[in-house]
């Protein structure tokens, strides 16, 4: 049974390949490695690739191919990959840049070690401490009336309520102010969920902060 390398190392090596029963005749096992970027990897001599474990004679294995017969069906694809390897964004992202395998592989092992934060595939909440504040003096609360919306635009709202809910990035709420939500498409079909905040902002004690020219943030 091969044990392949974790997809950490896979990722900083930039190849891929799985986990599976091999054949071991005269110390040697073949082996497909994928390699998913557009560029040329050469793998180091006696790189470490996976472990092999001995199985007993009388475990049951099943194979994926036969010299039988085959059938056909159709694959449909229900749920999109949320992001791409990070060695093809990296692929995309480098090939501008005038740098040698050795400089192209520290910049490699630098992403994957904090590749945590070019994961998009779900929102991101940053932890602090402060707390906000809209200062609206006495004013009583404003409650904005919900815009009109189809049953189809309701539901496309509930969903963007649960998935920012399950996120983290809101909370349920009994205030008595509220104000209204309008959803805008996105070129890729997707919705950006966006809160109409213009009677609050009217009522809204404004900060003021002037910002220097940039001439006089050069001159400091």
């Amino acid at each position: 049974l091969f044990k392949a390398i974790d997809d950490k190392t896979q990722e900083c090596k930039r190849i891929r390949l799985g986990d599976g029963i091999v054949d071991v005749k005269n110390k040697t096992v073949q082996l497909t490695i994928y390699n998913p970027t557009t560029k040329l990897v050469t793998l180091p001599r006696r790189m470490l690739l996976g472990t092999i474990d001995h199985l007993a004679s009388d475990t049951y294995c099943s194979t994926l191919f036969s010299n039988g017969a085959t059938h056909e069906c159709d694959v449909k694809q229900e749920k999109e990959a949320e992001t791409e390897p990070l060695s093809v964004i990296t692929d995309s992202l480098s090939q501008h840049l005038k740098i040698n395998e050795q400089q192209y592989q520290q910049l490699l092992n630098f992403l994957q070690e904090h590749r945590v934060l070019f994961d998009t595939s779900q929102p991101r909440t940053i932890k602090t401490a402060i707390h906000h504040v809209i200062n609206t003096g006495d004013h009583s609360p404003v409650n904005a009336k919900p815009y009109f919306k189809t049953i189809d635009q309701r539901k496309n709202v509930q969903q963007e309520i649960d998935k920012m809910l399950n996120s983290g990035i809101i909370v349920p709420s009994h205030s008595p102010w509220s104000s209204p939500v309008v959803l805008l498409r996105k070129p890729n079909g997707e919705f950006r969920f966006i809160v109409d905040y213009r009677q609050l902002n009217s009522i809204t004690k404004k900060d003021s902060y002037p910002q220097p020219t940039v001439e006089e943030l050069l001159q400091r």
